[in-house]
């Protein structure tokens, strides 16, 4: 076939715009290599989309007419429009697929922290991390934090990691100790757990370190402990009390050393809270409330001048302020005895009264017995005449006394036949307690009845009873056995009066 010329007068343009394949089969080749679904799916999460290469490719195009080549020129510009618009999409879903892996991968806000001795902070750094976290970094940081202390003898006692997620409950929080990389992938693993439940997770790493702790650093601590606004009076006055101690001292003035020093802490003393010189025999024996000495005020003054003339100390008195405080005591004592005589009830009066009474009627008895049959005595005895007291034999006279009062009615003697009667019953270890109550109970003039009285008033109560550092359980054990020790007693106080009354 023969090749036909242009025209040598037809114009000639050369277009540098690339051939566009025609809509139909632009969709077939996309329909022919677009793969399925599933595969796309993983190609966008592994590979990231390319925009495609035209080859360029010049083309010669012929025009006879210039309206054809206005036509030319508009269906050329279209072409474009459309290319660019394809571009356009292509490039969007390349971004799409872009944010589409941004999104899987997992990032969390991490927060490092180095703790020394459980309670001061020594560093900690935060930031954003991802799921490719390794226990080398961790090792690197942990050397940096030891190296800015080289001052400091740190010591790693352990590196722990504790994954977590917003609102998290203490409970559901999951540490773990690093040792390896191993540790690191289980908490990871943990957080991505939560991640995929929609959760903003979060991990803390906490380094502790132990350091020794010299004296001079203990006195620092506590002296900012003392510093701290946060207490209360009286702490603060516990606090403030070595130096107002030293102050004192410094002054001469030894009175708050010696109160301080011999504060009476025994529960059985009267004094207790207050001052008391206790005088024990050894320093290891118990505290006994008999063995306490208030401390008067007048004895503090006294006190505190012989120790700023070195006389004594605080820890032991001279013998002169030892006799003080013993006089002091008898005459406190004696006080209380005084208060007590004078303050009984009208019952022991009474009483009292009516042993007296009983008493003169029975010495008044006795002596008008024997002048009335004392003549009777002394009759002489007629054998040969029967006598009238052989018929009428005259009553029997007992015998008087060496005392007018019966030493059943004695009250002190009946408190010590109780406690004899008691401590026959006792063990070995409680004869030698009671006996030594027993001797201060008549001591100190009390009775059977004054002491199971429990009222106030000439009766032995709970405050007297401690004063004579005596235990309140003993008190309680005596005054049950005194009921027990009356019932015994009556029948023998009934068979002596009988006895009596038959002669």
């Amino acid at each position: 076939m023969p090749r036909t010329e242009p025209h040598p007068k037809t114009p000639i343009r050369q277009s540098t715009r690339t051939s566009k394949p025609s809509a139909r089969k632009r969709a077939n080749s996309e329909s022919a290599s677009q793969p399925p679904p599933s595969s796309q799916r993983a190609k966008k999460a592994h590979t990231v989309t390319s925009l495609p290469t035209k080859p360029q490719r010049r083309q010669i195009i012929v025009i006879d007419d210039p309206d054809e080549e206005e036509r030319a020129d508009e269906n050329e510009n279209e072409d474009e429009n459309e290319d660019e618009d394809e571009d356009e999409d292509i490039a969007s879903s390349a971004i799409d697929e872009d944010i589409l892996i941004e999104e899987d991968i997992m990032k969390y806000p991490s927060v490092w922290k180095a703790v020394v001795n459980t309670k001061e902070t020594l560093c900690s750094k935060s930031g954003i991390y991802t799921d490719n976290l390794s226990i080398y970094s961790i090792r690197y940081w942990q050397r940096e934090v030891i190296e800015k202390a080289v001052s400091r003898q740190l010591e790693v006692v352990r590196l722990e990691a504790i994954a977590s997620y917003e609102r998290c409950r203490a409970l559901d929080e999951c540490p773990f100790e690093l040792r390896s990389q191993q540790d690191v992938l289980d908490a990871l693993e943990m957080l991505k757990m939560w991640y995929k439940q929609r959760k903003r997770v979060s991990l803390r790493i906490t380094l502790y370190l132990k350091e020794a702790i010299t004296e001079l650093q203990s006195q620092t601590d506590s002296n900012a402990k003392i510093a701290s606004s946060r207490r209360t009076a009286t702490q603060r006055q516990l606090a403030e009390l070595p130096d107002i101690l030293q102050i004192e001292a410094t002054m001469g003035n030894s009175m708050p050393q010696v109160a301080d020093y011999w504060t009476c802490l025994n529960s059985q003393c009267r004094n207790k809270g207050k001052t008391c010189w206790v005088n024990k025999p050894r320093p290891e024996t118990r505290d006994n409330a008999a063995e306490h000495y208030p401390v008067s005020g007048e004895i503090f003054r006294r006190w505190s001048r012989e120790i700023a003339d070195k006389l004594s100390t605080v820890e032991q008195p001279s013998q002169q302020i030892i006799v003080l405080l013993v006089n002091w005591r008898e005459r406190d004592r004696k006080k209380s005895a005084q208060t007590r005589q004078t303050s009984r009830p009208a019952d022991d009066i009474s009483s009292t009264t009516n042993q007296l009474l009983q008493t003169l009627i029975a010495t008044q008895t006795q002596q008008l017995a024997q002048n009335l049959y004392g003549g009777l005595y002394n009759m002489p005895a007629n054998p040969s005449t029967p006598s009238l007291l052989s018929l009428y034999p005259l009553p029997y006279t007992p015998i008087a006394p060496s005392s007018p009062i019966h030493s059943n009615s004695d009250p002190s003697e009946v408190l010590a036949q109780f406690f004899d009667w008691l401590i026959l019953k006792s063990s070995d270890q409680q004869r030698e307690l009671l006996e030594h109550i027993k001797s201060k109970l008549l001591d100190e003039d009390w009775n059977l009845d004054t002491l199971r009285d429990e009222r106030k008033g000439g009766a032995m109560t709970l405050a007297i009873w401690e004063s004579y550092g005596f235990k309140l359980g003993t008190l309680a054990n005596i005054r049950s056995q005194i009921s027990e020790f009356k019932q015994q007693r009556r029948p023998q106080s009934r068979s002596s009066s009988k006895s009596n009354n038959s002669y």
